[in-house]
């Protein structure tokens, strides 16, 4: 609608409310990893392995959830190309060398590719919030929408 001001209020809202969300749902991961992989297996090694991946996904989840909410917030206002870029320059650069090296490196090498992904989505997601926050998208127009909001009754 052209109204920037109300999609920024609401993007940040958005995103407070995502974060907590997320946050909050990541909790049984972090402090039910064992008994909840115990559900599946009753081998050690793996429950000891989902334990230490489920704390990792708990965190990696609340920064995942804010890149999902800007990236469709910066795609919604028609700021496509610039995101898909730097979601594919994060991948390319940050998490698959660091998840090979990770992997390699670390011993548990599965709790490295998820580090990886980790450091891939909060790269992600700190980027895109700087560029909601520096606004190319404000002045960015989608099809035939007015340069300034009709009001209607």
């Amino acid at each position: 609608a052209g109204r920037a001001d109300i999609a920024t209020g609401t993007t940040r809202r958005l995103l407070i409310i995502g974060v907590i969300y997320m946050g909050l749902l990541g909790l049984p991961l972090w402090s039910l990893g064992g008994p909840i992989a115990r559900l599946y297996t009753d081998d050690p090694e793996v429950v000891l392995l989902a334990a230490l991946v489920f704390k990792v996904m708990a965190i990696y989840q609340v920064f995942d959830g804010a890149g999902i909410i800007l990236r469709l917030t910066l795609g919604g206002a028609g700021d496509t190309r610039i995101p898909t870029f730097i979601m594919a320059a994060s991948s390319g650069i940050i998490m698959l060398p660091g998840g090979w090296w990770l992997s390699q490196a670390m011993e548990p090498g599965i709790v490295g590719g998820w580090i990886a992904a980790f450091v891939h989505m909060t790269v992600l997601a700190a980027v895109l919030l700087w560029r909601f926050e520096r606004g190319p998208w404000r002045t960015m127009r989608l099809g035939n929408t007015p340069a300034s909001p009709a009001v209607t009754a």
